[in-house]
């Protein structure tokens, strides 16, 4: 247990310590002080103060100090002066084997003075109470808004000693000298300044995307600023760093009122803000600058609001930072967040208190994948690029490694076999046949019986005489081009995993293009899947017999059946009383597969979620009515 609480570097770092959990921790080899020779963590002295003063934890130290110095009392009957005391409570502890009462006394105030700020108790500290009752009574006072949010110091959460118990922080050797400087907000303080914020981004989910963010301060002067390399681009990590500027630029005793439309932004700083936080913002790629805003925040003394727009938000001011925040896209790229550093005012880690077996699971795999990194695979990174390429000159888009991972894990595909087939063929772990080609002894099961070459899988998918591709991709390409989409068979496995990304060249309306690329996902995905099936039955069942080869009709029929079989699932899934979230939109099934059947068919089929008979086939769209 012990090994494991420091491989996941569970530490007690609580952001406030109050006076009582100060003289309740233990005292030796405490990582909050420092040892010196006078105040060391072990000798006969410290063994006098632990055996026979029975002084483990801070609160008892202290007790014992505070009991020295005393008027020295004089042995009765004795002319000569003497150095000890023979007071009762000396001669008591004498009486306990203590040979010294005085020299325990010294090494313990040592002991006691070695103790950081944030951890000695003789030292003044934040009362929670006070502060709290100081804030909401400033916010009695404000003038709010139905529209306001006001960002939540909740400082007496984190006064409670068991919210110090914190995993998946930095290693530390030793714990922060100093706890977050703050002071209670003034009650009467009605002065506010305004700013507009907003962001702008371009090209998510690709290798150029780039944001920014665009503020208009109280002074109407326009500010602009871009999200550096080392942060993620999206919407809300620009509006975290141009709220980062905005708190760095006001004064740290007026009220602030931060005008934005983002209502992640405002749950992030105000109604989620401690979920999120004690689950150590695990969807939060980049934690660095929410947790530096969040420092900042909280060493305010003027409140923080954030105004949602509403209709009496003023629309020229937000239009300028609007444009403010779209100039910002032609910044240039800094490298890094230029961002203050306040570490001993930053909440690191996961609450231990409020984790949950599965929490706790999913970050002890993000903390290990963080420390020992996967080595990827030489043929994976290839496959990936040639899925890039291939986006690249037919979808208009060139992805990140992220953004193919997340569409192989498409939603169009609902089945778990085609997620899985297509998971390893981007990792190329179908088949083992380029590592038995490398084995002189095996390398006759690495070829094509058909065709004598390497049956790899751009071979199997793209050349191959047997595995019945020449007959499917046809009627892929085809079924398409009823739809009025642009697509040729395959050259390299690239052009078929790129099935699950969007076609941006697309210039239909949002409804159509959606549709378009949910049957060019589910075409090409079955269409490869069917391939896949075939090959193995002809290798595996039919030994590579060169007599069993699947025909053009078996291979269509094959085809054809299987998506039949997805348009009656598609029919019937669009039930929503009876599959509620679940189910799939009537409107995204129609747009998938009208054109390339009877549409007036297909129309009835899904108001009634039944197939009536409505078939995908090579010819004129048509219906085969039951019976």
């Amino acid at each position: 247990m012990i090994h494991t609480a420091k491989e996941y570097n569970l530490t007690f770092s609580p952001l406030i310590t109050t006076k009582q959990t100060r003289r309740n921790l233990p005292i030796w080899f405490h990582p909050g002080r420092n040892p010196t020779r006078e105040a060391p963590n072990h000798g006969t002295t410290v063994r006098c103060l632990q055996t026979v003063h029975h002084i483990f934890t801070v609160g008892q130290l202290q007790d014992l100090v505070a009991n020295f110095p005393h008027d020295k009392v004089p042995k009765p009957d004795q002319e000569e002066e003497e150095d000890l005391c023979y007071c009762q409570r000396c001669e008591q502890m004498r009486a306990n084997e203590c040979p010294d009462p005085t020299k325990c006394y010294e090494t313990a105030k040592h002991v006691l003075k070695s103790l950081k700020p944030k951890w000695n108790p003789d030292l003044q500290t934040i009362d929670p109470d006070e502060f709290k009752q100081a804030t909401e009574r400033a916010i009695g006072n404000l003038r709010k808004d139905k529209f306001d949010h006001i960002f939540p110091n909740g400082l007496s959460d984190y006064t409670k000693m068991e919210n110090g118990y914190r995993l998946f922080t930095k290693k530390q050797t030793k714990w922060p000298d100093l706890q977050i400087k703050i002071l209670p907000p003034h009650e009467m303080n009605l002065s506010q300044d305004e700013y507009f914020l907003e962001a702008a981004t371009s090209g998510i989910s690709n290798m150029e995307a780039k944001g920014g963010y665009g503020i208009l301060t109280p002074n109407n002067q326009e500010i602009s600023g871009k999200i550096p390399k080392d942060t993620p681009v999206n919407h809300l990590n620009a509006l975290v760093l141009g709220t980062i500027w905005i708190v760095h630029q006001a004064n740290l005793n007026t009220n602030i009122i931060i005008h934005t439309n983002s209502t992640a932004l405002i749950e992030t700083l105000t109604s989620r803000l401690h979920e999120l936080e004690n689950e150590n913002w695990k969807n939060f790629k980049n934690r660095e600058p929410i947790r530096v805003l969040l420092a900042n925040l909280r060493t305010r003394r003027g409140l923080t609001i954030l105004r949602e727009h509403n209709e009496n938000t003023n629309a020229l001011k937000r239009t300028k930072a609007q444009e403010a925040a779209k100039a910002s896209l032609n910044l240039a790229l800094p490298e890094r967040t230029q961002i203050a550093d306040l570490d001993h005012n930053k909440v690191l880690g996961m609450k231990l208190q409020s984790a949950t077996q599965a929490s706790l699971y999913r970050a002890a795999l993000e903390h290990d994948r963080a420390n020992r990194p996967p080595q990827e695979k030489r043929a994976t990174k290839q496959i990936l690029n040639d899925i890039r390429n291939a986006a690249k000159s037919k979808l208009g888009s060139n992805p990140t490694d992220e953004t193919i991972w997340t569409a192989i894990k498409s939603k169009n595909l609902n089945t778990k076999k085609l997620l899985a087939f297509l998971w390893k063929l981007a990792n190329d772990a179908l088949t083992p046949n380029s590592i038995l080609a490398r084995n002189p002894a095996l390398a006759e099961r690495a070829q094509c019986p058909k065709c004598e070459a390497l049956e790899d899988d751009d071979h199997l998918f793209t050349s191959c005489h047997a595995s019945g591709q020449k007959h499917v991709w046809p009627i892929v390409k085809q079924l398409l081009r009823k739809k009025k989409v642009n697509w040729n068979p395959p050259k390299k496995i690239g052009d078929i995993l790129s099935c699950c990304l969007p076609n941006k060249k697309d210039k239909s309306p949002p409804n159509e293009s959606e549709g378009k690329d949910r049957l060019r996902t589910i075409l090409v995905a079955e269409a490869a899947w069917t391939i896949w099936v075939q090959r193995c039955k002809w290798r595996i069942e039919e030994e590579g017999n060169p007599n069993k080869i699947p025909t053009k009709a078996e291979s269509e029929n094959r085809f054809l059946y299987a998506l039949n079989q997805k348009l009656t699932i598609d029919i019937m899934a669009s039930d929503e009383i009876k599959y509620k979230k679940k189910a799939i939109p009537g409107d995204l099934s129609l747009n998938t597969w009208k054109d390339i059947v009877n549409n007036q068919e297909l129309e009835k089929s899904i108001k009634y979620h039944k197939n009536n008979g409505v078939l995908v086939s090579m010819g004129p769209s048509r219906v085969s009515h039951p019976g």
